[in-house]
């Protein structure tokens, strides 16, 4: 079930190459709430999305499956970050009230060579140059989705320069081993050493 709410596949757009792991729990105690996408929208630009759904569990799962959709069909109306957050919150808080859930959203614009992003209390993803210098991508007024209220924040943006490299992940691979830091430290120079021109 948990694999059936992700994407059969990610898009393929020019000048875009994208992949992803996916490793769920081994017994279905553990299954979870943690989910990606990526979506190529009708203007021309990509949606990506990652995000956690607080607990494990059937539950959490079926919440991963509400929230990737909400935020897919908002993308194709309103493609602003802060407002998918937003509305996938609203969404929740109607039909899972108290479940919180944590979620990074993006769209890649390769016209303008932006990203333009927002956080609802996710890990900030990597954005790698082709040296290998990395950069998180953080969001400094942050809220779950579960309790945004109304939040009303901006996006932020950021350039995209040639053979730059966008790492998203959930708290699960930095704290596999129990301690957030090192964790993190961990990714962030795997992420430089396997950069395409270090």
């Amino acid at each position: 079930f948990q694999r059936a709410v992700l994407p059969v596949s990610l898009p393929a757009v020019r000048g875009c190459l994208f992949d992803a792991v996916y490793e769920p729990g081994l017994g279905e105690a553990q299954v979870g709430g943690d989910w990606y996408d990526a979506v190529h929208l009708a203007d021309g630009r990509v949606l990506v999305s990652i995000g956690d759904v607080a607990g494990n569990g059937l539950e959490a799962a079926v919440v991963v499956g509400v929230a990737r959709q909400v935020m897919r069909g908002i993308s194709q109306l309103h493609a602003d970050p802060m407002l998918i957050l937003d509305a996938a919150d609203r969404a929740l808080c109607l039909e899972y009230p108290g479940v919180f859930v944590s979620a990074w959203v993006a769209l890649i614009d390769l016209v303008t060579r932006t990203i333009t992003y927002a956080s609802a209390g996710h890990p900030p993803p990597l954005l790698v140059s082709s040296t290998g210098d990395v950069r998180e991508l953080d969001d400094a007024t942050t809220l779950l989705i579960g309790l945004r209220e109304d939040h009303r924040g901006q996006p932020s943006t950021v350039a995209l320069a040639q053979g730059d490299t966008l790492v998203l992940f959930t708290d699960g691979v930095t704290e596999a081993g129990r301690d957030v830091i090192a964790g993190t430290r961990s990714l962030i120079e795997a992420a430089a050493r396997y950069a395409p021109g270090s």
